[in-house]
């Protein structure tokens, strides 16, 4: 039978390994985007940060920050003025992204460490 002590010491482990950490990925995301030409060029400036529930997570998000970035910004500059309208699109965005960058984690590491994805900053100019 476990002590109380023990039973304490190992609920304090997990604790630490179960750690919710918040990654911003600097530096803010600057590019056009659009699908179809246009005359007038449109810009989007997003800054985003990914949420992990271990440090092991953090280090495999912050290990492969390129390969995420380089993900995201195909992912965004793509993107309709459908999509960077309505609170409704970006959260379907916000959910795709997520999706893909822990697809291309899972590529590498066989892991999905990513548990959320947030916009902090989600500027529009049309």
């Amino acid at each position: 039978m476990a002590s109380v002590g023990h039973v304490a010491a190992e609920e304090d482990e997990v604790e630490a390994i179960k750690q919710t950490a918040y990654i911003d990925m600097k530096p803010s995301f600057v590019l056009n985007y659009g699908k179809e030409p246009s005359e007038r060029v449109r810009y989007l400036k997003v800054d985003v940060a990914l949420r992990t529930d271990t440090d092991q997570a953090a280090a495999l998000v912050n290990q492969h920050m390129p390969l995420l970035r380089n993900e995201l910004i195909l992912l965004f500059s793509k993107q309709s003025d459908d999509a960077m309208g309505s609170s409704a699109a970006k959260d379907a965005l916000r959910l795709e992204a997520l999706a893909r960058l822990n697809t291309e984690l899972e590529k590498e590491t066989k892991k999905q460490p990513i548990s959320d994805l947030l916009f902090n900053n989600f500027i529009v100019q049309r």
